[in-house]
């Protein structure tokens, strides 16, 4: 277990007619001037985030990735999709260029829907894979999908029993739920690590240990059939981002606002990287189908 002090990012489900609660009621430190950065989503951040990832993603995993996560969900032209947290939408244009299913991407950050929306559009994907904005935390679903996608969004969300059961409620029959997420792992090393990624997160992380998460959605009437650590293969893909865009760096050249973007980027995700590598902060990926 982590030690008291440090165990602001946990969460328990003490029984299913009371909503978790984060274990310390103190408020979050201040947001520092590179957290406020990163939090505004600027054109310079996404051109890194191109760089890194792919163009239309914002974290690791391009179009390959996508492809082997969806793998469980066996998707067809037939079937809908919604997308939470969708980003600049490249989770949702694979899926849709690939298996012809139809994406509906959700987004609360306005400058990555607009230059989202541009992509899809650009890419002949403005219907089958469009994005919207949707505030989790006080939005509903407004119709209902074969398959929720989502991918490392979920932790920024306070209210998960609120979330879950409203997509709970927005599946169709024998409807599927896969996602990765950020998770509290219990360990007593390396929570230092933990703190510096938190207070760095554009959104507050609003951690849960994997059993809860698995717990949640059994309680909501659904099969959790993969609950499985996948932080070595994401630590990978994190190398392989930064590896790339390394070699395309020139000495002295690049925009001052992008070499900006890029340094504040790069901290960010040395603090990821280093809270993963210590066990305190790990990364799941889960898959579940709705028993009707």
């Amino acid at each position: 277990m982590l030690p008291d002090s440090d165990r602001a990012a946990s969460a328990e489900i003490p029984d299913e007619n009371r909503e978790p609660r984060e274990e310390s009621e103190e408020a979050p430190a201040k947001a520092s001037p590179r957290t406020e950065r990163l939090r505004a989503w600027s054109p310079d951040r996404i051109d890194v985030c191109a760089q890194l990832w792919g163009q239309g993603f914002i974290s690791p995993g391009g179009a390959e990735y996508i492809l082997q996560l969806a793998k469980p969900l066996a998707l067809d032209p037939s079937m809908s999709i919604a997308d939470l947290g969708a980003g600049l939408g490249g989770a949702g244009r694979t899926m849709a260029e690939e298996f012809g299913a139809w994406v509906t991407g959700y987004e609360s950050a306005a400058t990555l829907i607009e230059r989202g929306s541009k992509l899809s559009e650009m890419a002949g994907f403005a219907k089958k894979a469009s994005i919207r904005h949707f505030d989790p935390e006080v939005s509903v679903l407004n119709r209902r999908y074969d398959c929720f996608f989502s991918k490392e969004n979920i932790y920024t969300i306070s209210d998960k029993k609120k979330l879950f059961k409203d997509i709970r409620a927005s599946l169709k029959p024998n409807g599927q739920i896969l996602f990765t997420d950020y998770v509290l792992e219990d360990t007593d090393d390396q929570s230092a690590s933990l703190r510096d990624w938190m207070n760095l997160e554009p959104s507050r992380p609003h951690l849960w240990r994997p059993g809860d998460m698995a717990d949640l959605l059994k309680k909501l009437g659904l099969d959790v059939r993969i609950q499985e650590d996948i932080s070595e293969e994401f630590l990978s893909l994190v190398v392989r981002g930064w590896d790339k865009l390394a070699k395309t760096l020139v000495p002295g050249g690049g925009d001052r606002a992008f070499l900006a973007a890029l340094i504040d980027e790069a901290e960010l995700w040395v603090r990821r990287y280093a809270a993963l590598e210590s066990g305190s902060l790990r990364v799941y990926r889960f898959y579940a189908v709705a028993n009707n």
